[in-house]
């Protein structure tokens, strides 16, 4: 098969069918060791660049059963293109999904073309015991501290959606998210008004951007400094997991990975939980 996202590569990581992606795009984005090296002794090849066109030419040589791509972007006349060479073009929708064990479940439907449907439904199903466990943990909490995301570009501050699987992991870890009313599944822009009164009340701030440290913060946007998070430390990035070029991990391998995500928030919101657990996506910024 063909992956044209590292989210594809990942649903092929759980299980265990790196070997049978024959062209990927994006390869500075891939942080699998066993893609990558597949990529280096020629077993994989790069079919597409880093603004996610894809090179036609290359993928009919390489002559895959299927090319997997983000569904709702594929187009009719580049369906019809690959099918005259006899390659199926194949739709995942991952990305609309409103819980991270919906996406995790998209493994199940890559492990019908793979021939691996068994040992898909026996691993997603250990990965939803323990994301419900965890759940568990944080079901009765009175005490669910207040928290915001993301980050303002170019005057507009961009939020994950109230029905978003990041609202529902916040939900989930035991937070108040300040969005959760909201019925948008993906990315909502977000006045910088509206969220400077937002951040002045909240306890937590997560997922800001690509930044790594305070000060990175106070470069993109200088109000930041008034927010009750900034001032107490608590705020979280979840790119603690970079490859060589300093690409984040947790955009390919989160998905097949939600209970860890999950236990990374808990371990932000309420520590005491998960005493034992150690940050995988996520650190403390500097």
């Amino acid at each position: 098969m063909v992956c044209t996202s590292t989210t594809h590569i990942a649903l092929n990581s759980f299980l265990g069918t790196e070997n049978m992606i024959s062209g990927i795009s994006g390869g500075d984005y891939v942080s699998n060791p066993k893609v990558l090296q597949l990529i280096e002794h020629k077993k994989i090849m790069e079919v597409g660049n880093a603004e996610g066109q894809l090179n036609k030419e290359k993928i009919i040589v390489l002559s895959p059963t299927i090319i997997m791509v983000t569904g709702g972007y594929s187009q009719t006349a580049e369906k019809k293109t690959y099918q005259e060479a006899g390659i199926t073009m194949v739709d995942n929708f991952d990305w609309l999904e409103t819980h991270p064990l919906g996406r995790a479940e998209w493994t199940k439907f890559l492990s019908y073309f793979m021939n691996k449907e068994a040992q898909a439904e026996q691993k997603f199903n250990e990965v939803e015991k323990e994301y419900l466990r965890l759940t568990n943990l944080t079901e009765n909490l009175k005490n669910k501290p207040k928290t915001i995301t993301g980050l303002s570009y170019n005057g507009t501050w961009h939020v994950s959606g109230g029905r978003s699987f990041a609202a529902q992991l916040a939900k989930d870890a035991g937070a108040n998210y300040f969005y959760k009313n909201d019925t948008t599944k993906g990315s909502v822009p977000v006045d910088l008004e509206i969220m400077y009164k937002e951040g002045l009340a909240a306890d937590f701030w997560i997922n800001p951007s690509s930044v790594k440290s305070k000060k990175d913060l106070l470069a993109k946007e200088q109000r930041v400094v008034d927010f009750k998070s900034f001032r107490s430390g608590n705020i979280y990035n979840n790119n603690r997991k970079r490859n060589a070029k300093g690409w984040n991990d947790y955009y390919e391998s989160s998905i097949i990975n939600p209970h860890l995500v999950l236990a990374d928030l808990i371990k932000i919101f309420h520590p005491d939980l998960v005493p034992k657990h150690e940050f995988y996506y996520y650190q403390k910024l500097e």
